[in-house]
């Protein structure tokens, strides 16, 4: 078992107890010093303070657990608005947005506002209808950002 492999449970208790979720951890290259990688969200999305925060209780634990005499590069980001969604835990999170999904099956492409999540499942309502996909039968989705929109919104909160 890798240090990282044993590390995932406490980096996941730090990142919660900071107040946020643990989306994925990597070691990022092969040096010595290549750097840990956290990708951290949160409910709403995670903005600079929460992942500092994060980033915070990730060192002072790394700090605890390392020997002295080994260093360690860390770097604490938000998974991005191009992030891929793959687990119900992923849809759940940005339940009611505008999504993009493109089928294993067929590799027809097709877009929607995602209304429901199960364990195994979406319902995405498109402009024909509903649309019911398992979860395995999804090759790619993403979050559709209406670029327009968002500046609209931008505008009017100034």
């Amino acid at each position: 078992m890798s240090d990282l492999e044993a590390w995932l449970v406490p980096i996941e208790t730090v990142v919660a107890e900071a107040g946020a979720e643990l989306i994925e951890a990597k070691w990022c290259g092969e040096a010595k010093r290549s750097p840990l990688q956290i990708i951290v969200d949160a409910p709403g999305g995670i903005d600079s303070d929460l992942c500092a925060k994060a980033a915070s209780a990730v060192a002072a634990w790394l700090d605890e657990v390392l020997p002295q005499e080994r260093s360690f590069s860390l770097d604490v980001m938000s998974p991005g608005p191009s992030r891929p969604l793959q687990s119900a835990r992923d849809f759940r999170r940005i339940l009611g947005r505008r999504l993009r999904v493109v089928s294993k099956d067929s590799g027809v492409a097709f877009e929607g506002t995602l209304s429901a999540v199960s364990d195994d499942g979406i319902r995405i309502d498109t402009d024909d209808g509903g649309q019911d996909v398992a979860l395995a039968a999804i090759a790619k989705a993403k979050v559709v950002y209406d670029i327009d929109k968002a500046d609209e919104n931008r505008r009017e909160s100034e």
